[in-house]
């Protein structure tokens, strides 16, 4: 019986949390990384923000329905779609300036 209770409580147990928006905050209580999965235009994000609350890096999915990476750029943040073709070649397209809404 002991050694059934042991290797019960060393194995491993996958729980799954199910939500519409994570937020990661700092001590401070400044949020520091935000997962949704609706809030940009309707599409999953993934948004990272620098000590003083500034978007930092952003991963997610357009309208359209491409992959894009955004980073700050001088006038807004800057978005970069990508995609990976069915035979493995990455391909990326020239970024625009997008608002700075948060």
């Amino acid at each position: 019986i002991g050694v059934v209770g042991l290797a019960s409580a060393t194995s491993a147990v996958c729980k799954t949390v199910w939500a519409e928006r994570f937020v990661l905050q700092d001590s401070n209580g400044r949020e520091r990384a935000v997962m949704t999965a609706y809030e940009s235009g309707g599409a999953p994000s993934w948004t990272l923000f620098d000590a003083k609350g500034n978007k930092a890096l952003t991963f997610g999915v357009s309208e359209s329905g491409k992959s894009y990476v955004e980073v700050p750029g001088a006038e807004g943040m800057v978005r970069s779609h990508f995609a990976v073709s069915p035979e493995g070649h990455a391909t990326i397209e020239k970024g625009k300036e997008v608002a700075l809404a948060r």
